[in-house]
C-alpha cells in the first residue's frame, strides 16, 4: 500500500466519543442559559441535550438589568413566547416547570392571547409559579390548557387583603388538576374538599385557609402568611380546627405581621415542624411570650423549630433579633419536655444585605452552633436537621 492511502487511511478514521461525554458538558452547564444557547448552536452533537436543560425549567421576568439599573420589559417574555408559539413548538414538550414574573402594566389582549396559546403547548408542566397583579386571571391563562400540574404557585403581591381571584374560573381550572399535591392561591369562596384530592401543601391566607382547608385530610402542610391586626379579631378557628390537627409541617408569617401562636397550639398536637416568620406584633415581648408558650403546651411530635426575621422586618425600626440568653432558656426548656425535639433554630439578622441566604443559631441536645438556611426553604419549611 503506497504511503500516500496509508495517509489516507489514517485521515478517515474518526475518533468516537460516547455521547454521555457530550451530556456530561451540558450538565455541568445547566445553570448558564447563555451558555447553554452556545451549545445549541455550536453542534447537533450538544443540541438535544442542551435544549432539554435550557427549557426544562423556564423562569421570566418584566424587569431586567439597565446599566446600573432595573428597567421593565416583557420583550423578552414575548419572545419566548412567540418562538414557541410560532417557530419550534416542539420545545414547549420540554418545559416542566414555569415561573414567570409581571410587572403590572397595560398590555394589548394578543399578549395574554399568545401566552394562552404557549400554555397550551405545554403538555408536560408540572410546575407552574407566576408573580403578578391584575391581569391575567386564572380562567383566560389556561383555557384550554391539559397539562397535570404538582405544584401550582399565583400569587399576587397585594392578594392578602386587595386582591383575589374570580372564583368560577379557579374552580374550574383546579378541578381539572387531579393530581395537585401544592397550591399557593388567594381566594374569597369556597373550593370544595373533593377538587384536587391529593393535595398536600397549602400557602395562603386566612382567606384561602379557610375556603380550600376544610375537609381536606390530606393536607400535612400549611403555609399560612401574612395576618393583619385587625383581621385576626375575626378569624374562627373552628372552621380548621380539625384539619390543622393533621399537619406535620407549619410555617407562620411572611411579612411584617402574622397570628399570634397562642390560637394554633391547641390544634397543632401532631406538628413535627415549625416555622415562625417575623413577629405576631412589633415588639419582642410578643415573641418571648410565644416562646415560652411553647414550653407550656403540648406538642409532643415537634422535631423541629425555627424563628426567622423577615426581610420586611429587616427594614423596620422594632426589628430585633432574640437576645441568645432567652434562646438557650427556651430551648432548654423545651428539650427537657419535648422527648423528640431535635434542633431549634433563631435566626440572627446578620446577613441584612442579602435576603437569599440567612444566618441561624443551630441549637442541638449537643450544644450550639452557627448555620446558614436558603429563605425559600425557611420560607417553605423545607428545613432538616
Amino acid at each position: 500500500m503506497s504511503a500516500a492511502r496509508q495517509y489516507h487511511n489514517m485521515y478517515e478514521t474518526k475518533i468516537c466519543i460516547p455521547q454521555e461525554i457530550f451530556n456530561r458538558v451540558v450538565h455541568e452547564v445547566r445553570t448558564d442559559v447563555v451558555s447553554l444557547a452556545q451549545l445549541c448552536l455550536a453542534s447537533h452533537i450538544f443540541l438535544a441535550e442542551a435544549r432539554k436543560a435550557l427549557y426544562t425549567d423556564v423562569t421570566l421576568n418584566d424587569i431586567v438589568a439597565s446599566g446600573t439599573g432595573w428597567r421593565f420589559s416583557y420583550e423578552i417574555p414575548e419572545h419566548f413566547f412567540a418562538t414557541l408559539t410560532q417557530y419550534n413548538p416542539e420545545l414547549a414538550l420540554y418545559v416542566h416547570s414555569f415561573t414567570y414574573s409581571i410587572f403590572p402594566t397595560k398590555r394589548e389582549p394578543r399578549y395574554w392571547a399568545l401566552m394562552n396559546e404557549c400554555f397550551r403547548l405545554m403538555i408536560n408542566l408540572k410546575k407552574f409559579g407566576l408573580e403578578c397583579e391584575g391581569k391575567p386571571t386564572v380562567g383566560t391563562a389556561f383555557r384550554g390548557c391539559s397539562f397535570q400540574l404538582d405544584n401550582f404557585h399565583w400569587r399576587h403581591p397585594s392578594c392578602s387583603s386587595h386582591h383575589v381571584e374570580p372564583m368560577k374560573g379557579v374552580i374550574e381550572f383546579l378541578s381539572e388538576q387531579r393530581e395537585l399535591k401544592s397550591l399557593s392561591i388567594c381566594v374569597d369562596g369556597r373550593i370544595p374538599a373533593e377538587t384536587c384530592p391529593k393535595l398536600e401543601t397549602l400557602s395562603g391566607g386566612w382567606s384561602t385557609i379557610k375556603n380550600v382547608l376544610p375537609g381536606r385530610s390530606t393536607v400535612t402542610k400549611v403555609a399560612w402568611k401574612d395576618c393583619e391586626p385587625s383581621a385576626e379579631r375575626s378569624i374562627n378557628m373552628n372552621l380548621v380546627s380539625t384539619e390543622l390537627s393533621n399537619l406535620r409541617v407549619f410555617v407562620i408569617g411572611e411579612g411584617l405581621s402574622r397570628i399570634d401562636l397562642a390560637r394554633l397550639i391547641p390544634y397543632l398536637s401532631n406538628l413535627e415542624t415549625l416555622s415562625l416568620l417575623g413577629h405576631s406584633s412589633p415588639d419582642l415581648g410578643s415573641l418571648n411570650a410565644e416562646l415560652a408558650l411553647i414550653s407550656q403546651s403540648s406538642l409532643p411530635n415537634l422535631r423541629i423549630f425555627a424563628w426567622a426575621p423577615t426581610p420586611k422586618f429587616k427594614d423596620s425600626d422594632s426589628f430585633g433579633e432574640v437576645p441568645r440568653e432567652i434562646q438557650e432558656q427556651s430551648v432548654m426548656r423545651w428539650f427537657g419536655t419535648m422527648p423528640k425535639l431535635q434542633v431549634a433554630y433563631f435566626g440572627d439578622g446578620s446577613d441584612s444585605d442579602s435576603y437569599e441566604v440567612e444566618s441561624y443559631s443551630c441549637w442541638t441536645r449537643d450544644g450550639v452552633e452557627t448555620a446558614c438556611i436558603p429563605w425559600e426553604l425557611m420560607t417553605e419549611g423545607n428545613i432538616n436537621k
